[in-house]
């Protein structure tokens, strides 16, 4: 009896791999094929495009809900919400790299399908070494959480111009590497920097592998007409940054309380919708410095 039960749990446990697989394989290859023939979205397109992405990831719980019970289903949707919340940093980052090298046209369009790959990739891995670590040693959450915090504090008071390129950038240029193979380069190592982050704060609500993978998976489609949208949005959204450097910060503090008290998962799920919608709403009614961009143009 034990045998055959353990036998259904494993069956239930590949096929419920298999439908990931086959699913964010499909969506990856929908997303890869949709850049090919729009090497340029409109903003119309962006936003729909955006907002088609995101409802797919939700829509994914269901399936959850059906394989693994409503439990997961809800870890999942915040693990989900939480990933694609902070893929808004890393997709303006994605713009500065690309601006600070002038990579435009179809190389751009490939740049970025390499810099979306290398971000779902090294998210992977990062869940398999971080997953591995917290097996054996569940203390690790706390020094996990500590890095979340430092993050979260730095972005909160950093006071660095958004358009300024990252030292990696200019380190690049100064060595004639060329256009296309730097900007993959400091995207890498951005994506590594963020998926350091990010990776982490999916610990503090759940440390189930399928549900942190497939969560991670369905947050990194769509960032390619995110980034459309953003290269117009971000002069608006100032105060996005700090807003996300706060939701690290609580999410760093809840793993470090992991060893004495378990945060409740929807205090998470609230707090990335009040961080992420306090961003929002700051950076829309807060009156800006004007740039000294913006002040050439002016006179």
């Amino acid at each position: 009896m034990a045998a055959s039960a353990a036998l259904e749990v494993a069956l239930s446990a590949m096929v419920s791999w298999l439908i990931l697989v086959a699913a964010g394989g499909t969506a990856l290859a929908v997303d890869l094929v949709l850049a090919s023939r729009h090497r340029r979205q409109r903003l119309r397109n962006a936003v729909v495009a955006t907002i088609g992405w995101t409802v797919a990831g939700v829509a994914f719980a269901g399936a959850i809900a059906g394989l693994a019970g409503g439990g997961d289903a809800g870890r999942y949707l915040t693990v989900f919400l939480l990933e694609k919340s902070l893929s808004i940093d890393n997709v303006a980052v994605f713009a500065v790299v690309l601006s600070a090298f002038a990579v435009e046209g179809e190389a751009r369009q490939r740049v970025l399908s390499g810099g979306i790959l290398l971000a779902l990739l090294l998210r992977l891995g990062l869940i398999a070494g971080g997953l591995a670590v917290v097996s054996k040693l569940h203390g690790a959450l706390v020094g996990f959480g500590v890095i979340l915090l430092i993050a979260g504090v730095r972005m909160v008071l950093a006071k660095d111009d958004p358009a300024r390129p990252p030292r990696l950038v200019s380190w690049l240029r100064r060595r004639r590497v060329p256009t296309a193979a730097a900007a993959l380069v400091a995207l890498a190592v951005a994506d590594l920097v963020f998926a350091v982050d990010s990776v982490p704060a999916a610990f503090a609500v759940t440390r189930e592998p399928f549900v942190i993978v497939a969560a991670n998976v369905f947050a990194v489609l769509g960032l390619r007409p995110m980034f459309d949208l953003l290269i117009v949005a971000l002069e608006r959204l100032e105060q996005l940054a700090k807003a996300l450097g706060a939701l690290l910060g609580l999410i760093g503090v809840a793993l470090c309380l992991e060893p004495v008290w378990t945060v409740p998962e929807w205090v998470l799920l609230l707090a990335v919708f009040g961080c992420l919608g306090g961003g929002v709403l700051a950076s829309l009614t807060c009156p800006r410095e004007p740039t000294d961009a913006v002040a050439g143009r002016s006179q």
